[in-house]
């Protein structure tokens, strides 16, 4: 009766739920993987990387023409219609409609005769054609003019829709070298017609709506600070380019232009009408108060030094000292101008000089303010980048210094108004004063007198307002200040091919994407399909112990046995079959360490510390036939009496590994009916071979039974091994793939522990689980060994560590007794 199985048997990789879960490799397996296929990576992607390289370097990249003008929206700030301008104009969002706008991309289409694109490539329109002309109703497809010898030309159309070819023109061309069909006159370059430029040319002829979406695509307005914008265009014709997006340009200035003048007239027209309106209620009002003064005489008689002076008096002599003031600071601020106006005092007395003829009632003092600091502001803000000697520096100036003289015209303008003024007022209050006499009004007149005051300085002062807001929407309305200025028109595109440097960049880093892909899709392969690679994988994903790991290629890669060749690193073991070639001193301390363990683990199980051990793996070619003979070359060295069995009655080779040629094999002797079981058994112990190593026996098989199920599973096999087991102190059966063949499950019942061989880098994990399902089902105890485990610096086999100390040993030692034994 079997045991329960005990750790390290099993480890089960699961959550707390019992469920397998699906684990991603780690980054160390992945390392590892890739170090491992560093040679086969770096071969693939330099098969695709040197061909990519090539072809990057010698071939051009694809032309693409883009020409750009940049036109200056100035921010006006005051006036009320300049204001509606900002809001309509001069936002990014309005520019880009306008530009879209389908009636001006029409007018371009039309203008430039842009619905038949020329479409031969390296050739552009200005070489080969010298004037184009059609109507609406020509036919939309492919247009091909040929020239031949003796300027014989033919022009052929296909319809868009596909179908026949027809010709339509097929003779000599004229002198003018025009071709005339109905809907269509073509005119043709002298250059062209001599084949200067090639002797044929492709011409598209397609809808409006399908030109105007596609030049509506290829257009870019972004702003360039707070007034620039700039409008580029892409094109595969560099002359082309220039000549849409000047005429774009144009068709936009002529929308701006009507769309601001509208605007202009018509808020200059609803303060005209207001200003008219406020005119009527002040000479409403000064009218009643002259009347006033007429029908009350003793107002304009009463002593100015007696306590109730009239009101009039006192507000002549108010208004007289505040324009004597405003008169002598704005003299005061003018005589202190200083010389330098380009520095901090220049920009100071601008803004004092400004301030005060908008105190004195200049309406143009804030507007040449405002636009002298935005000018100034702009210069300090462009003059690093530009350099003083710069165009639009330059013209800069010459705007300031035209504002400069704009300021002092309206000093003297205002200086002469204001004594103007100053003397009139003087005038009143001398007339005032002629006819004054002591005579009282009484409270009734005075009252009224100071509500008609109030009321007529009311309307004055809505009527100075509208009439300053007036005459700054005034100034400003079309003035040249104010339109849009175009900084750089659009200038016809220069194609120049890449340069050498250019191109070897451009193949680099085309060949380093394919080293980047490439490893990539391997990691990407390990993920989608995940293969045992290591001894951590084995415990990640299957959950049972490793019992060591080793380095044997499939026996079918590998050359006929022998033992006599020295290895790559140690002297050579005879007695440790490595199958093809020498082998190291690590690979025979790794199968005692195995050989150490699994007697550790399996005997506890066994009667009398003896071992039954099966050997198995998922597919073929896992190496799990040379790792169960040496094991058993390992067993034996020990002194234990070892039976290696081949339980592969199909494709068993170990008489090949060996080096045996038996007459018969145990497959033969199981097919036979006519024996009784105790001569059965006498009959297998003859079939017995002894083997090159002491205290190892071998059970082969001689040629491929079909019905090796049956026979594995037969009450026979069962018998002879448990002879096997009651006469060897170690029993190794070999058997076939478990995932292929039936053969290993019978046999897992009657064995201590089962060895499950796994190939690193080709057993997957899903036939693994797989596998172990079904093992677990009749024998629970389950180990295994990881073949051909390749070492990486990320990844190495722990006896490896030492094996340099003991190779050097033996090195030593062999070295010694070669020179005892050499003749003297």
């Amino acid at each position: 009766m079997q045991k329960e199985p005990e750790a390290p048997f099993y480890i089960d990789p699961s959550d707390d739920s019992g469920e397998t879960r699906w684990k991603p490799p780690t980054w160390r397996t992945l390392v590892h993987v890739l170090w491992l296929r560093r040679w086969l990576i770096l071969g693939v992607a330099a098969l695709c990387a040197i061909p990519t390289g090539i072809v990057l370097t010698l071939v051009d990249l694809p032309r693409s023409f883009q020409s750009a003008t940049v036109m200056r929206f100035p921010a006006v700030v005051g006036a009320q219609t300049n204001m509606m301008r900002d809001v309509a104009i001069t936002r990014q969002a309005s520019i880009i409609a306008i530009f879209n706008s389908y009636s001006l991309l029409e007018r371009t289409v039309d203008a430039l005769s842009l619905r038949m694109r020329l479409a031969t490539p390296d050739i552009f329109r200005k070489h080969a054609i010298e004037k184009l002309e059609y109507q609406e109703k020509l036919g939309e497809g492919l247009y091909e003019v040929r020239m031949s010898r003796g300027r014989h030309a033919s022009l052929r159309y296909t319809p868009s829709t596909g179908g026949d070819t027809y010709s339509l023109f097929d003779g000599v061309l004229p002198e003018s070298n025009a071709i005339t069909i109905p809907g269509l006159r073509l005119v043709l370059t002298e250059g062209f017609v001599r084949g200067a430029e090639g002797l044929d040319i492709r011409l598209r002829f397609q809808s409006k709506d399908k030109v105007i979406e596609t030049l509506k695509e290829s257009l870019r307005v972004r702003p360039l600070g707070e007034d620039n914008f700039e409008i580029s265009l892409q094109d595969r014709d560099p002359w082309l380019v220039s000549d849409i997006l000047n005429h774009l340009r144009e068709e936009f200035l002529n929308v701006y232009y009507g769309t601001t003048q509208v605007q202009d007239m018509s808020v200059l027209a609803q303060m005209e009408a207001d200003l008219e309106s406020a005119k009527k209620k002040l000479e409403r009002s000064q009218d009643e108060l002259d009347i006033f003064y007429r029908k009350n005489p003793v107002l304009l008689t009463q002593n100015e030094g007696a306590p109730d002076n009239t009101v009039l008096l006192v507000d002549l002599r108010n208004k007289k000292s505040m324009v004597e003031e405003r008169r002598i600071r704005l003299q005061r601020i003018m005589t202190a101008r200083p010389t330098d106006m380009g520095g901090q005092e220049g920009r100071i007395w601008a803004e004092q000089i400004t301030q005060a003829l908008s105190e004195a009632g200049d309406p143009r003092g804030g507007i040449l303010g405002a636009t002298l600091r935005g000018l100034r502001e702009k210069d300090e803000q462009l003059r690093p980048d530009l350099g003083p000697e710069h165009p639009r520096l330059k013209e800069m100036r010459e705007e300031q210094e035209k504002l400069l003289r704009d300021i002092e015209q309206a000093y003297h303008t205002q200086l002469e108004k204001m004594q103007q003024e100053a003397a009139s007022l003087e005038n009143q209050l001398a007339g005032v004063r002629s006819g004054s006499q002591r005579q009282q009004a009484s409270v009734k007149v005075q009252l009224e007198l100071e509500r008609l005051s109030v009321s007529n300085r009311n309307n004055q002062a809505i009527y100075d307002n509208i009439l300053t807001a007036y005459n700054r929407a005034k100034l400003s309305t079309g003035s040249e200040f104010f339109k849009v200025t175009v900084v750089d028109p659009a200038r016809p595109a220069r194609y120049e091919p890449p340069s050498l440097l250019g191109r070897l960049v451009v193949a680099a880093a085309g060949s380093a994407i394919w080293f980047l892909l490439i490893p990539g899709g391997v990691a990407l392969w390990q993920v989608a399909f995940l293969k045992i690679w290591t001894r951590e994988d084995v415990r990640r994903y299957l959950g049972i112990k490793v019992v060591g790991t080793v380095s044997f290629k499939p026996l079918d890669s590998l050359p006929p046995a022998s033992t006599k060749e020295s290895g790559e690193m140690g002297p050579v073991d005879p007695l440790l079959l490595y199958y093809g070639r020498g082998h190291r001193l690590e690979d025979i301390e790794t199968f005692r360490l195995i050989r150490e363990e699994l007697e550790n683990i399996f005997v506890k199980y066994s009667a009398n510390g003896k071992l039954c051990l099966m050997v198995t793996s998922t597919q073929p070619h896992d190496g799990k036939s040379i790792c169960a003979s040496n094991l058993a070359v390992a067993f034996a060295r020990k002194g234990r009496k070892t039976l290696l069995i081949d339980g592969d009655l199909r494709l068993g080779r170990l008489h090949k590994i060996f080096g045996l040629n038996p007459t018969s094999g145990f497959e033969e002797l199981l097919a036979r009916t006519d024996l009784k079981e105790n001569e059965f058994l006498q009959e297998a112990t003859a079939l017995l071979k002894k083997t090159v190593q002491s205290n190892l026996i071998l059970m082969p098989r001689r040629k491929a039974a079909l019905n090796a199920g049956e026979l594995i599973a037969s009450p026979r096999y069962a018998a002879f091994v448990r002879m096997a087991r009651s006469q060897s102190d170690v029993v190794i059966i070999d058997t076939p793939p478990v995932l292929i063949t039936p053969e290993p499950l019978p046999l897992a019942k009657q064995a201590d522990g089962i060895l499950f061989v796994l190939r690193s880098g080709v057993t997957s994990v899903a036939e693994s689980r797989d596998a172990l399902a079904t093992l677990r089902e009749h024998n629970p105890r389950i180990v295994s060994l990881v073949n051909q485990a390749k070492t990486s610096p990320f990844h190495s086999n722990r006896y490896l560590k030492y094996a340099y100390y003991y190779n050097a040993q033996m090195q030593a030692e062999n070295d010694r007794v070669v020179s005892e034994n050499s003749p003297r």
